[in-house]
């Protein structure tokens, strides 16, 4: 089956209903000494509006809007590093409405060499050489739910100049997965989604910023919950070593709480390559009973 790609990941903040709930680690020497700078930060595909997702379905598919920022700095920031030592960034305001770039305050930090730039912050250790970009804990809640897409929808500049330092473009590192399921159970209640590639290869699951070096499995799982029968799961992934054949489990409960699985597979983009920061959206797979 062929996936129609819908739309550029156009960044990878978090939205609110993910992030309110997380702490902000702690950056040695303290977040509000030193020099304090403003970054405009944007996203490769300017034509189309992004970041802080919040994802929206509309005719062209899925877009993604800039939204306000929170008092606090839980939200819309990215962690800027020199060095070791990283520094937290938040939005301090919008460019204006459904805007491609947005205005973002912090301290500059100390250190040598160029500075790299992490987003979402709320992910990203305190110090440079920890951080570690991970797909596991992923959970849907509804059919065709997007909430959880920007909590993991990572993005990254490495390299940064001093004199490029005030305006920088956000690179894509995951790519979006919306697989249709087909479910012959309408009281199936499913509880998780688990993707795997079907010569039995492994899978990315993290990525380590300072070694650029992939965490692997045979699989990757999210939990979905509130959908029942029929239903679309929005998966984030890496599209490094993720073949273009993949099966799809599907475990959960049916109408009389009896534990079932569904078993398909499906075929991504048509055999070519699977890119970050792109949504693939996949043509209904009918799910058959596991009965082994």
């Amino acid at each position: 089956m062929k996936a129609q790609i819908l739309y550029w990941l156009t960044a990878g903040v978090m939205l609110a209903a993910a992030g309110c709930s997380k702490t902000e680690p702690e950056t040695p020497g303290g977040e509000n000494e030193g020099e304090q700078i403003t970054i405009m930060a944007g996203h490769p595909g300017a034509e189309i509006p992004g970041t802080r997702i919040a994802h929206e379905k509309d005719v062209t598919g899925i877009s993604a809007y800039w939204t306000q920022g929170v008092e606090g700095c839980t939200d819309d920031a990215f962690k800027l590093y020199k060095g070791a030592a990283g520094q937290t960034f938040c939005i301090a305001e919008n460019a204006g409405h459904k805007a491609t770039l947005a205005v973002f305050t912090g301290t500059k930090p100390t250190g040598t060499g160029s500075y790299t730039a992490v987003y979402p912050a709320h992910r990203a250790e305190s110090r440079l050489g920890s951080v570690t970009l991970s797909l596991l804990g992923q959970r849907q809640t509804g059919d065709g739910d997007l909430k959880h897409i920007g909590e993991y929808n990572y993005m990254i500049v490495e390299d940064i100049a001093e004199e490029d330092l005030r305006s920088v473009i956000f690179s894509p590192t995951v790519a979006v997965l919306g697989i249709k399921l087909s479910i012959p159970d309408a009281d199936f209640a499913a509880k998780t989604v688990t993707i795997s590639n079907t010569d039995n290869s492994e899978i990315a699951m993290g990525y380590k910023l300072s070694t650029r070096a992939y965490t692997t499995a045979k699989q990757l799982t999210m939990a979905v919950s509130d959908v029942s029968g029929s239903f679309t799961a929005y998966m984030v992934v890496f599209p490094t070593m993720l073949s273009q054949s993949l099966a799809v489990t599907v475990s959960g409960t049916d109408g009389e709480g009896v534990a079932t699985t569904y078993k398909t597979q499906i075929t991504v983009n048509n055999q070519r390559e699977i890119v970050a920061g792109k949504v693939y959206s996949i043509p209904p797979a009918v799910a058959v009973a596991n009965t082994a």
